[in-house]
């Protein structure tokens, strides 16, 4: 994330563990407190179809819940490499 930092922007990461979980909605509404925008950069723990799916629709519900009501501003999944800007 070394292109949202170069811009300027300070980034906190927030890892899960050595086992990937989804979070639930209340924990990631304390994880977001105070941060003007979420970008989701998750890795799913599997390579299984369905199960990477699953991760992926569930972690995103949850995350979208948790910037609602933590008043966060979400940018959708971020390439390091790309050229889009991320704007709060």
């Amino acid at each position: 994330m070394e292109t949202v930092t170069a811009a300027g922007h300070e980034m906190v990461r927030v890892q899960l563990g050595a086992v990937q979980r989804v979070p639930g909605m209340a924990e990631l509404t304390g994880l977001l407190d105070g941060a003007p925008v979420a970008v989701d950069v998750s890795v799913a723990p599997t390579v299984d179809a369905a199960e990477y799916l699953l991760f992926h629709q569930s972690l995103t519900i949850n995350l979208l819940a948790a910037e609602l009501a933590a008043g966060v501003g979400h940018d959708t999944k971020w390439k390091e490499n790309s050229s889009e800007s991320i704007s709060g």
